[in-house]
Order: C-alpha cells, then structure tokens, then sequence
C-alpha cells in the first residue's frame, strides 16, 4: 500500500472543502459535504498514483449552523464534537472513517444539535489529547481532555481566557517533552 504525506491529504482536503462549501445550497447536511470530500480526496490522489490502494486519510468535524432557525448540525470523520451547556458536557461521536480511502468505508451521519445561547461548541484535532508527557511518556487522553474542556466553559470564561488557560496546560503538561503532532482546539459560543 503507498503512503501519500499527510501534508498532502490536508492541502486536498482543504482544496476541495473550500470548493464543495461555495457550491452548496441552503439545507444541505454536513455528513453530504463529507461524502462529497471523501470522494474527491480519493479520486485525486488515484489519479495521481499508479498504487490501486492508498493509505492515508483525514480527520474532520464539520458543524453546519443555521443562524435564522437557531440549529446546528454535526458530522465528523474520526473527531468528536463537544457541546457544554451549564458545565455539562456533551459529546457527539464521529463516524470511525477517515476523510480518504479506507478498506470498509462507512456512511457519514448529520446529528441534530440542541443549541441555546451562551452554550460552547468545541472542535479539535487529536494532538493534546495524544501529548506525551514525562518519563514515562503517557499521553493526556480523551477523558481528560473532555474534562479540561468542560472545566474551561464554566464561570462565564470568555474565549481569549480559555486559549490562555488550554496554552498554561499545555505547556504544563509537556514540560520538556516535544509537541508531536498538531494541536487545534477551536471553541466557540453559541450567542
């Protein structure tokens, strides 16, 4: 199986996004904008390979908000979406499928958010919650991760704060250890 760069796949990805999004019509679901990316990521990077299989892909999470009827919808390739309204955290789960080929590609799905003003919306890449860290080197993980996030949504935290407080931890955590991967945390208040 060859490899294309990961590099590669993010610059496709974001390519062919951008074009999918200023084609669409009011309506169209996230999990279609997915579908529509995977398709052309594959047949880009066939076209450019003799190899009939190829091993790469991309994690996404893809939120489509509709400001005038106050609904959000979800849709994520291998990344979670996090929701916290009052301290309770939400999570919505990707579907197990990278943004390229896969062996056994499975069918994104549009879930439904419940949104009210002042709720936080969070999407993120995998790299703080895979920080390694210490001697032993173990990673943060998922459910500390999910428990930071929450702890920086309460007391009326604003986002310039948050990113204060994720960055202090961050560096904390990792102490003298390297950043291994890319780190992208995104929040954002439903108003």
């Amino acid at each position: 199986m060859a490899r294309c760069s990961g590099a590669f796949v993010s610059l496709l990805g974001i390519t062919f996004l951008n074009e999918i999004c200023s084609n669409i019509s009011n309506g169209i679901k996230p999990s279609y904008i997915l579908e529509q990316l995977r398709n052309n990521v594959i047949d880009a990077i066939k076209h450019n390979s003799d190899e009939e299989n190829i091993d790469n892909g991309m994690d996404i999470a893809l939120c489509v908000y509709d400001i005038k009827k106050q609904r959000l919808q979800y849709s994520g390739a291998n990344n979670s979406m996090y929701h916290v309204r009052n301290g309770v955290l939400t999570e919505y789960k990707p579907v197990r499928n990278p943004i390229g080929d896969y062996p056994s590609k499975k069918d994104f799905e549009t879930l439904d958010v419940d949104i009210k003003s002042g709720d936080w919306i969070y999407l993120f890449s995998d790299g703080l919650a895979d920080q390694f860290w210490g001697d032993d080197q173990r990673k943060l993980k998922t459910g500390k991760f999910r428990e930071l996030i929450r702890s920086i949504s309460q007391d009326g935290a604003n986002g310039l704060t948050q990113e204060k407080t994720l960055s202090n931890f961050l560096d904390t955590w990792r102490g003298d250890y390297p950043q291994m991967d890319d780190i992208m945390v995104g929040g954002y208040q439903i108003g």
